[in-house]
Protein backbone atom coordinates (compact mmCIF):
# COMPACT_ATOMS: atom_id res chain seq x y z
CA UNK A 1 0.00 0.00 0.00
CA UNK A 2 1.41 3.46 -0.70
CA UNK A 3 -1.34 5.95 -0.40
CA UNK A 4 -5.04 6.36 1.67
CA UNK A 5 -7.94 8.56 0.84
CA UNK A 6 -10.99 9.31 2.41
CA UNK A 7 -14.03 10.41 0.07
CA UNK A 8 -16.80 11.79 1.59
CA UNK A 9 -19.60 9.96 -0.33
CA UNK A 10 -22.96 12.07 -0.67
CA UNK A 11 -25.62 12.06 -3.08
CA UNK A 12 -24.59 14.93 -5.00
CA UNK A 13 -21.04 13.49 -5.92
CA UNK A 14 -23.27 9.92 -6.27
CA UNK A 15 -25.58 11.76 -8.61
CA UNK A 16 -22.06 13.16 -10.61
CA UNK A 17 -20.39 9.28 -10.86
CA UNK A 18 -23.54 7.68 -12.34
CA UNK A 19 -23.92 10.55 -14.97
CA UNK A 20 -20.26 10.17 -15.94
CA UNK A 21 -20.56 7.03 -16.33
CA UNK A 22 -22.87 3.74 -18.16
CA UNK A 23 -24.17 3.32 -15.22
CA UNK A 24 -25.02 -0.35 -14.52
CA UNK A 25 -26.50 -1.02 -10.85
CA UNK A 26 -24.12 -4.12 -9.39
CA UNK A 27 -22.81 -5.08 -12.48
CA UNK A 28 -19.47 -7.68 -11.69
CA UNK A 29 -16.43 -5.60 -11.12
CA UNK A 30 -13.97 -8.43 -11.97
CA UNK A 31 -13.96 -12.15 -13.14
CA UNK A 32 -11.94 -13.99 -11.24
CA UNK A 33 -14.62 -13.53 -8.50
CA UNK A 34 -15.23 -16.90 -5.95
CA UNK A 35 -17.60 -18.65 -7.11
CA UNK A 36 -19.33 -19.26 -4.31
CA UNK A 37 -21.61 -21.99 -4.84
CA UNK A 38 -18.98 -24.30 -6.09
CA UNK A 39 -16.66 -24.17 -3.20
CA UNK A 40 -17.57 -26.78 -0.70
CA UNK A 41 -16.91 -27.73 2.41
CA UNK A 42 -14.41 -30.71 2.44
CA UNK A 43 -12.07 -29.42 0.28
CA UNK A 44 -11.18 -27.22 3.33
CA UNK A 45 -10.32 -30.30 5.27
CA UNK A 46 -7.12 -32.30 5.85
CA UNK A 47 -6.55 -35.54 6.35
CA UNK A 48 -6.33 -35.40 9.65
CA UNK A 49 -9.74 -33.76 10.10
CA UNK A 50 -8.93 -30.48 10.67
CA UNK A 51 -9.97 -27.24 8.69
CA UNK A 52 -6.97 -25.78 7.00
CA UNK A 53 -6.80 -22.01 7.20
CA UNK A 54 -4.39 -22.03 4.34
CA UNK A 55 -6.84 -23.57 2.21
CA UNK A 56 -9.81 -21.18 3.36
CA UNK A 57 -7.31 -18.07 2.00
CA UNK A 58 -6.62 -19.56 -0.99
CA UNK A 59 -10.49 -20.86 -2.15
CA UNK A 60 -13.00 -18.36 -0.09
CA UNK A 61 -10.46 -15.64 0.20
CA UNK A 62 -7.80 -15.78 -3.10
CA UNK A 63 -5.55 -12.08 -3.40
CA UNK A 64 -6.43 -11.03 -6.86
CA UNK A 65 -4.85 -7.95 -8.70
CA UNK A 66 -6.44 -4.65 -8.33
CA UNK A 67 -5.14 -1.11 -8.04
CA UNK A 68 -7.42 -0.06 -4.93
CA UNK A 69 -8.81 -1.19 -2.14
CA UNK A 70 -12.44 0.27 -1.62
CA UNK A 71 -13.08 0.37 2.35
CA UNK A 72 -16.66 0.75 2.87
CA UNK A 73 -19.71 -0.17 4.93
CA UNK A 74 -21.92 -2.82 3.71
CA UNK A 75 -24.82 -0.94 3.67
CA UNK A 76 -23.19 0.99 0.93
CA UNK A 77 -22.47 -1.74 -0.67
CA UNK A 78 -23.92 -0.45 -4.10
CA UNK A 79 -22.35 3.00 -3.78
CA UNK A 80 -18.60 1.81 -3.60
CA UNK A 81 -19.62 -0.73 -7.04
CA UNK A 82 -20.91 2.98 -8.55
CA UNK A 83 -17.65 4.28 -7.55
CA UNK A 84 -15.72 1.30 -8.32
CA UNK A 85 -17.26 1.29 -12.07
CA UNK A 86 -16.51 4.87 -12.66
CA UNK A 87 -12.70 4.38 -11.18
CA UNK A 88 -12.70 1.61 -14.32
CA UNK A 89 -14.55 3.05 -17.28
CA UNK A 90 -12.88 6.71 -16.54
CA UNK A 91 -9.33 5.61 -15.92
CA UNK A 92 -8.68 1.78 -16.05
CA UNK A 93 -8.55 1.44 -12.52
CA UNK A 94 -9.57 -2.22 -11.03
CA UNK A 95 -11.09 -1.79 -7.70
CA UNK A 96 -11.29 -4.38 -4.80
CA UNK A 97 -14.79 -4.65 -3.52
CA UNK A 98 -14.78 -7.76 -0.63
CA UNK A 99 -18.51 -8.78 -1.24
CA UNK A 100 -17.97 -8.28 -4.94
CA UNK A 101 -15.05 -10.55 -5.14
CA UNK A 102 -15.29 -13.07 -2.35
CA UNK A 103 -18.86 -12.99 -0.91
CA UNK A 104 -19.57 -13.16 2.54
CA UNK A 105 -17.70 -14.84 5.52
CA UNK A 106 -20.86 -15.73 6.93
CA UNK A 107 -21.72 -18.13 4.13
CA UNK A 108 -18.17 -20.07 5.00
CA UNK A 109 -19.36 -20.14 8.69
CA UNK A 110 -22.64 -21.52 8.54
CA UNK A 111 -20.93 -24.30 6.25
CA UNK A 112 -18.85 -24.79 9.42
CA UNK A 113 -21.33 -24.71 12.13
CA UNK A 114 -23.54 -27.02 10.34
CA UNK A 115 -20.76 -29.83 10.27
CA UNK A 116 -19.10 -29.01 13.75
CA UNK A 117 -20.79 -26.82 15.89
CA UNK A 118 -24.19 -28.54 16.19
CA UNK A 119 -25.64 -30.33 19.71
CA UNK A 120 -26.54 -33.95 20.05
CA UNK A 121 -30.24 -33.09 18.41
CA UNK A 122 -29.01 -31.56 15.23
CA UNK A 123 -31.11 -28.70 15.49
CA UNK A 124 -29.48 -26.10 17.85
CA UNK A 125 -25.74 -25.17 17.91
CA UNK A 126 -23.60 -25.24 20.78
CA UNK A 127 -22.86 -21.83 22.35
CA UNK A 128 -18.93 -22.28 22.94
CA UNK A 129 -18.19 -23.85 19.97
CA UNK A 130 -19.86 -21.44 17.83
CA UNK A 131 -17.72 -18.57 19.49
CA UNK A 132 -14.54 -20.25 18.90
CA UNK A 133 -16.06 -21.00 14.87
CA UNK A 134 -16.60 -17.39 14.49
CA UNK A 135 -13.12 -16.16 16.13
CA UNK A 136 -11.46 -18.33 13.38
CA UNK A 137 -13.45 -17.21 10.81
CA UNK A 138 -13.26 -13.50 11.50
CA UNK A 139 -9.29 -13.86 11.95
CA UNK A 140 -9.10 -15.22 8.31
CA UNK A 141 -11.37 -12.93 7.11
CA UNK A 142 -9.56 -9.83 8.52
CA UNK A 143 -6.28 -11.21 7.96
CA UNK A 144 -7.37 -11.76 4.07
CA UNK A 145 -8.24 -8.16 3.84
CA UNK A 146 -4.87 -7.20 5.44
CA UNK A 147 -3.17 -8.75 2.57
CA UNK A 148 -5.44 -7.15 -0.01
CA UNK A 149 -4.85 -3.91 1.54
CA UNK A 150 -0.96 -4.37 1.69
CA UNK A 151 -1.77 -5.95 -1.91
CA UNK A 152 -2.89 -2.78 -3.58
CA UNK A 153 -1.23 0.56 -4.21
CA UNK A 154 -3.62 2.79 -2.55
CA UNK A 155 -7.03 2.22 -0.07
CA UNK A 156 -9.81 4.95 -0.59
CA UNK A 157 -11.94 4.98 2.02
CA UNK A 158 -16.06 5.72 1.36
CA UNK A 159 -16.89 8.23 4.37
CA UNK A 160 -20.65 7.73 4.77
CA UNK A 161 -23.49 8.33 7.54
CA UNK A 162 -23.15 4.80 7.63
CA UNK A 163 -19.61 4.19 8.26
CA UNK A 164 -18.45 7.31 10.24
CA UNK A 165 -20.59 8.49 13.05
CA UNK A 166 -20.22 12.45 13.80
CA UNK A 167 -17.67 13.80 15.80
CA UNK A 168 -17.71 12.76 19.67
CA UNK A 169 -18.29 16.61 21.45
CA UNK A 170 -15.80 15.33 24.26
CA UNK A 171 -13.42 13.91 22.62
CA UNK A 172 -13.97 15.52 19.94
CA UNK A 173 -12.94 12.33 17.52
CA UNK A 174 -14.62 10.31 14.84
CA UNK A 175 -16.36 7.23 15.45
CA UNK A 176 -18.00 3.63 13.99
CA UNK A 177 -20.00 1.04 14.82
CA UNK A 178 -18.41 -1.18 12.68
CA UNK A 179 -14.96 -3.42 13.96
CA UNK A 180 -14.63 -4.07 10.22
CA UNK A 181 -14.16 -0.48 9.76
CA UNK A 182 -12.44 0.08 12.59
CA UNK A 183 -9.92 -2.24 11.58
CA UNK A 184 -9.32 -1.48 8.01
CA UNK A 185 -8.64 1.88 9.36
CA UNK A 186 -6.91 0.68 11.74
CA UNK A 187 -4.60 -1.62 9.38
CA UNK A 188 -4.79 1.43 6.64
CA UNK A 189 -2.50 3.69 9.16
CA UNK A 190 -0.47 0.74 10.43
CA UNK A 191 0.33 -1.04 6.78
CA UNK A 192 4.50 -0.33 5.82
CA UNK A 193 4.44 2.66 2.91
CA UNK A 194 5.28 0.61 -0.20
CA UNK A 195 6.19 2.99 -2.53
CA UNK A 196 5.71 2.04 -6.60
CA UNK A 197 9.03 1.98 -8.10
CA UNK A 198 7.97 4.38 -10.89
CA UNK A 199 7.29 6.88 -8.00
CA UNK A 200 10.74 6.02 -6.60
CA UNK A 201 12.30 7.23 -9.44
CA UNK A 202 10.23 10.29 -10.20
CA UNK A 203 11.28 11.20 -6.49
CA UNK A 204 15.01 10.37 -7.28
CA UNK A 205 14.79 12.56 -10.54
CA UNK A 206 13.02 15.58 -8.44
CA UNK A 207 15.75 15.28 -6.05
CA UNK A 208 18.63 15.04 -8.40
CA UNK A 209 17.62 18.14 -10.37
CA UNK A 210 16.55 20.16 -7.25
CA UNK A 211 20.21 19.29 -4.93
CA UNK A 212 6.50 11.96 -1.51
CA UNK A 213 -31.61 1.18 14.45
CA UNK A 214 -35.23 1.08 15.03
CA UNK A 215 -34.88 -1.96 18.61
CA UNK A 216 -32.26 -1.81 20.58
CA UNK A 217 -29.09 -3.39 19.52
CA UNK A 218 -25.49 -4.04 20.98
CA UNK A 219 -23.31 -1.07 19.95
CA UNK A 220 -19.77 -0.87 20.67
CA UNK A 221 -18.23 1.88 19.63
CA UNK A 222 -14.43 2.17 18.46
CA UNK A 223 -12.36 5.14 17.16
CA UNK A 224 -11.73 5.83 13.74
CA UNK A 225 -8.86 7.54 13.09
CA UNK A 226 -8.92 9.34 9.41
CA UNK A 227 -6.16 12.02 9.72
CA UNK A 228 -3.73 9.51 8.03
CA UNK A 229 -5.71 9.61 4.64
CA UNK A 230 -5.70 12.38 1.85
CA UNK A 231 -9.67 13.89 1.35
CA UNK A 232 -11.13 13.44 -1.44
CA UNK A 233 -14.18 15.61 -2.28
CA UNK A 234 -16.35 16.45 -5.38
CA UNK A 235 -14.42 18.61 -6.83
CA UNK A 236 -11.11 16.62 -6.40
CA UNK A 237 -12.75 14.18 -8.73
CA UNK A 238 -13.84 16.20 -11.38
CA UNK A 239 -10.54 17.74 -11.78
CA UNK A 240 -9.17 14.33 -11.70
CA UNK A 241 -11.56 13.23 -14.71
CA UNK A 242 -10.46 16.37 -16.50
CA UNK A 243 -7.26 16.01 -16.47
CA UNK A 244 -6.72 12.65 -17.35
CA UNK A 245 -5.65 12.19 -20.66
CA UNK A 246 -5.60 8.19 -20.62
CA UNK A 247 -7.00 4.85 -19.77
CA UNK A 248 -3.81 3.61 -18.31
CA UNK A 249 -4.39 3.17 -14.73
CA UNK A 250 -1.00 3.29 -13.18
CA UNK A 251 -0.84 6.34 -15.23
CA UNK A 252 -4.14 7.90 -13.63
CA UNK A 253 -2.76 7.22 -10.16
CA UNK A 254 0.30 9.13 -10.45
CA UNK A 255 -2.26 12.34 -11.75
CA UNK A 256 -4.24 11.62 -8.50
CA UNK A 257 -1.48 11.67 -6.23
CA UNK A 258 0.12 14.56 -8.21
CA UNK A 259 -3.18 16.77 -7.46
CA UNK A 260 -3.68 15.78 -3.92
CA UNK A 261 0.61 16.41 -3.52
CA UNK A 262 1.23 12.78 -2.16
CA UNK A 263 4.48 12.28 -3.79
CA UNK A 264 5.94 15.13 -1.87
CA UNK A 265 4.61 13.88 2.01
CA UNK A 266 6.43 10.88 1.12
CA UNK A 267 9.08 11.76 -0.51
CA UNK A 268 10.56 14.51 2.64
Amino acid sequence: MYSGFELKLDDSILSRLKRDINYTPCQPLVTDSVDKFKLKLKDLILNNGDLSATKMWEQWFPEISCHVFISHSHRNEDDAKTFAQWLYQNFGIKSFIDSTVWGYADELLKKIDKNFCLNSCGKTYNYDKRNISTAHIHMILMSALVKMMDKTECVIFLNTPESINTKDAITDRHTTYSPWIYGELLFSDLLRKNIPERIKTQISLEKMESVLAEDRKLLVQYPANLKHLVELNGTDLETWMTKSRTNEPLNNLDLLYQIKNVGESHGK
